[in-house]
């Protein structure tokens, strides 16, 4: 009977999308960060959230096109 296996089996990764995670509250500059759970959570719900909690400043910001937070990629606001 032949071998079946994958020789390459054992060296196979499977490769997790990337989620923006990174973000900067405009009003105080502070560069914050999703956990990669989170990312993944809010990539798939985007209008789950309605505004987030900054650590730099202490204070709940609003999110969309009015909101207050940026992705630190420059592609936009977060809630977009």
């Amino acid at each position: 009977m032949p071998d079946t296996t994958d020789a390459n089996a054992a060296e196979y990764t499977p490769v997790t999308p990337a989620y923006r995670s990174v973000y900067v509250h405009d009003r105080c500059g502070a560069r914050l960060e999703f956990s990669p759970e989170n990312a993944k959570f809010y990539h798939e719900n985007p209008t789950h959230y309605g505004s987030l909690w900054c650590r730099g400043c202490r204070r709940t910001g609003s999110l969309g096109p009015a909101g207050e937070f940026v992705w630190a990629d420059g592609s936009g606001k977060v809630g977009t």
